[in-house]
């Protein structure tokens, strides 16, 4: 066996091996849309690792996190219908049916309001190198959520949410009023179609967008910053653990 042959086996096995290892970070099937160097597909390396163990801390406190009692919830979803109505905005027809114990239950949440689940899934969270978690939010239009994926960056959704996730969250900024939430739908929405941000410790940029990053910024350019501490990453799990999230649904 010549010494080309040999170089090219045990090459291929290497990175057959460092692939596998590295599944979670999908550092080299995914280099050329990362564009990160080396030293920042390491530092990348890292945050997901963060970001796994913070999700996984999550899953351990479940049962801790605290939900809106029901009534409250109920008003503030009139509430948010009632905003709807008054900016014209008309949901599909078939959500006029409501029930004495939820407003259209086949979907979660209202215009605007957050989605955060700590789950990984196979093909999307770490499948494809991506943070540990997922983030979406309502659209305008309640049947479907606006969210990013490594596959096709920012994208509109059916809001599948209760069927998809075992576990995951709906909620909004404490204290904030009806408007805000409108504000922050509308900017997400206006960026469908963006690619997906690999560099997860530049969450500033606006020109592309990782799923925890877009909910981020549609809430922080209304004036509500969710990131539990203002680094330079912000997880899903960092979105979970802010005290300044008020949680009105909790599923798992």
């Amino acid at each position: 066996m010549n010494k080309k042959l040999i170089a090219t086996i045990l090459f291929t096995g290497t990175l057959f091996t460092a692939t596998l290892s590295n599944i979670g970070f999908n550092s080299i099937v995914k280099a050329e849309e990362t564009n990160l160097s080396p030293k920042e597909q390491i530092e990348q390396n890292k945050i997901i690792e963060q970001s796994k163990k913070d999700a996984e801390k999550i899953i351990e406190n479940w049962d801790k996190i605290k939900v809106m009692p029901a009534k409250e919830y109920e008003q503030r979803k009139i509430e948010k219908e009632k905003a709807l109505e008054d900016a014209g905005i008309e949901q599909p027809k078939e959500r006029q049916k409501r029930s004495a114990n939820t407003i259209y239950p086949q979907y979660v949440g209202q215009t605007g309001d957050i989605l955060v689940t700590p789950e990984s899934v196979s093909g999307y969270i770490n499948g494809n190198g991506s943070l540990t978690g997922h983030a979406g939010m309502i659209n305008l239009w309640h049947k479907y959520t606006t969210e990013s994926f490594p596959d096709g960056g920012v994208q509109r959704r059916n809001n599948d949410w209760k069927t998809r996730y075992k576990k995951f969250i709906c909620g909004e900024p404490k204290g904030v009023p009806v408007g805000p939430g409108l504000a922050a739908a509308r900017y997400a929405e206006s960026h469908q179609g963006f690619g997906y941000n690999w560099n997860f410790a530049n969450k500033t940029t606006t020109d592309r967008f990782y799923c925890s990053q877009l909910v981020w910024r549609a809430w922080y350019n209304q004036g509500y910053d969710l990131d539990v501490n203002g680094g330079l990453v912000v997880s899903p799990s960092d979105i979970m653990a802010s005290p300044k999230l008020n949680v009105f649904y909790k599923q798992g």
